[in-house]
C-alpha cells in the first residue's frame, strides 16, 4: 500500500509542538483551531465499524493537495485505553488524512472530506483497515491527477478489495487506477449530457457532504449497514441535489460502470467482482430513479408511481442480497419486467412492440461492448457511451413512436 514512510512521519513528528497527554487521551498544541475526534482499532477483519481498540498509538494529521501532496498538520495525540483520541491542530480547507502508528510495524489512517476539517470539532470514522485502504487509494488516485473526492474512495473501496490489498493479492495503485477511470467517465459522462463543471462540482460536494454525515454517524456507532446505505443512497442522489436530471445522472453512472468493468480488470477476482458489483447497484439505482421521472414528467398516476417505487425497492434489496452475477441478472430482468407493464399501460405500446424496440438496440449495444473493450481512459468509455445512446434512440424511435417509451426503453437497455 502507499503510505506515508515511517521515517516522513516519525520527523514530523519531532518537528511538532510540544504536546500533553490527558488520560481521556487528549493532547493539547498552541493555536489549535480543530479538534479532530475518534478512535483507533485494530480491525483484521476489515469491517466498517471497529473491533479491538488500539492504546498508545501516536495520532497526526496532514492536509492533502489535489496532486496528492500532503502537508503536516500541527499537533500530535495519543490514544487511551479505548483507543480514543482527541486532536488539536491546525484546520485545513483540503482533505486531511488521520494516522495513527503504534507498537511494532501497526499503522492506520482514515480521511475526512474536503471542507470538513477546516474548523471546529471533526469526528472521523473509526480507523479500521477499510479506512486506512481508503486513504491509500485516495492519495495514489490524487497523485494521478484524477478529480476523485474523498467519498468517492470511500464509496469505491469495498471490504473485498481491503482484503486484497492488504493480502497483496491487488495493489493500491491498480485500484487507485479504476477509480480515477470510473469518476474520469461519468464526470465525462455527465457534461456530455449538458452538465456545465460548476454542477458536475457541485455535485461532488453533494457526495463529501453525504460523507460527512457517513463518517458521524460511524463515529456515533450508528449501525455500519444503515450508515452505508444512507450514504449510498445519498451518494447516487448528489446528482439531482446539485440541479442536474435525472436522466444525466442515470447515463453518467452507465459510463461509471462500464469503465469499471473495462479498469478493475486487471485487480484480483475477488476485489473486481466487488468494484463491479457496486457500480452495478450504483448504476441501478439511478437508471431506476431515471425511469420514475420520466413517468412523472409525463403525469403518470400515483398509484403507478409507487407501483415503480416499490419496484426500485426491490431491485435495490435483491443486487445488495446477491451474490452471483446470475442473482444480479435475474434482478435486473424482473425490475425491467415490471416496467416494461407498466409502460405499456401508460403509453398504450404493445409488450410485443416493447420488445421490438429492445431488440432494436442490438446493434449499437455490441458497438458500445466494442468500444469499452479497447477504450484507453475513462473519458474514453464515456465517449462511446455518448454514442451508444444517440443510436439506440434512434433504434428504438424507428419502431416506436411515443416518446415516454422511447426515453424509458434507451434507460432499460442498462440492464
Amino acid at each position: 500500500m502507499t503510505r506515508f514512510p515511517s521515517s516522513f512521519v516519525r520527523a514530523t513528528l519531532a518537528a511538532a509542538v510540544l504536546v500533553v497527554s490527558g488520560c481521556d487521551g487528549s493532547d493539547s498544541s498552541a493555536d489549535a483551531d480543530a479538534t479532530y475526534q475518534g478512535r483507533v482499532t485494530n480491525d483484521a477483519a476489515t469491517a466498517r465499524l471497529a473491533s479491538a481498540d488500539v492504546e498508545g498509538a501516536t495520532v497526526t494529521a496532514a492536509s492533502i493537495s489535489a496532486s496528492g501532496q500532503s502537508r503536516m498538520l500541527s499537533g500530535s495525540a495519543t490514544t487511551s485505553a479505548s483507543g480514543q483520541f482527541s486532536l488539536q491542530s491546525e484546520g485545513t480547507t483540503e482533505a486531511a488524512v488521520l494516522m495513527a502508528e503504534g507498537t511494532g510495524d501497526f499503522a492506520s489512517s482514515v480521511l475526512v472530506e474536503a471542507g470538513g476539517a477546516a474548523r471546529g470539532t471533526v469526528q472521523t470514522a473509526p480507523m479500521t483497515a477499510e479506512t486506512d485502504t481508503e486513504a491509500d487509494v485516495f492519495i495514489a488516485a490524487r497523485q494521478r491527477g484524477s478529480r476523485a473526492r474523498v467519498a468517492d474512495a470511500v464509496l469505491f473501496v469495498t471490504a473485498d478489495v481491503t482484503t486484497d490489498v492488504r493480502a497483496g493479492q491487488t495493489t493500491t495503485a491498480q485500484v487507485a487506477a479504476a477509480l480515477d477511470a470510473a469518476i474520469a467517465a461519468e464526470r465525462r459522462a455527465a457534461r456530455d449530457e449538458g452538465a456545465s463543471d460548476d454542477e458536475v462540482e457541485e455535485a461532488a460536494d453533494e457526495r463529501d457532504d453525504a460523507h460527512a454525515a457517513f463518517r458521524t454517524s460511524l463515529s456515533a456507532s450508528v449501525s455500519a449497514e444503515v450508515a452505508t446505505q444512507t450514504f449510498e443512497d445519498a451518494y447516487v442522489n448528489a446528482y439531482s441535489r446539485a440541479g442536474l436530471t435525472a436522466r444525466t445522472s442515470a447515463r453518467a453512472a452507465r459510463a461509471r460502470v462500464l469503465a469499471s468493468e473495462r479498469f478493475a480488470g486487471s485487480l484480483s477476482n475477488r476485489a473486481s467482482a466487488s468494484i463491479r458489483a457496486q457500480a452495478r447497484l450504483f448504476a441501478a439505482v439511478a437508471t431506476a430513479l431515471a425511469v420514475e421521472a420520466e413517468f412523472e414528467a409525463r403525469g403518470a398516476a400515483s398509484a403507478r408511481l409507487a407501483t415503480l417505487r416499490a419496484a426500485r425497492t426491490t431491485l435495490v434489496a435483491s443486487l445488495r442480497a446477491a451474490t452471483t452475477n446470475v442473482q444480479r441478472n435475474a434482478a435486473e430482468a424482473q425490475y425491467a419486467s415490471t416496467v416494461e407493464a407498466e409502460l405499456s399501460a401508460e403509453s398504450g405500446v404493445s409488450m410485443g412492440q416493447l420488445n421490438s424496440a429492445m431488440s432494436a438496440t442490438t446493434a449499437a449495444s455490441a458497438a458500445l461492448t466494442a468500444s469499452v473493450n479497447t477504450a484507453a481512459s475513462g473519458e474514453a468509455v464515456a465517449t462511446a457511451v455518448a454514442t451508444y445512446y444517440t443510436a439506440a434512440r434512434s433504434s428504438v424511435a424507428a419502431v416506436v413512436s411515443a416518446d415516454l417509451a422511447v426515453d424509458v426503453l434507451v434507460l432499460l437497455t442498462a440492464f
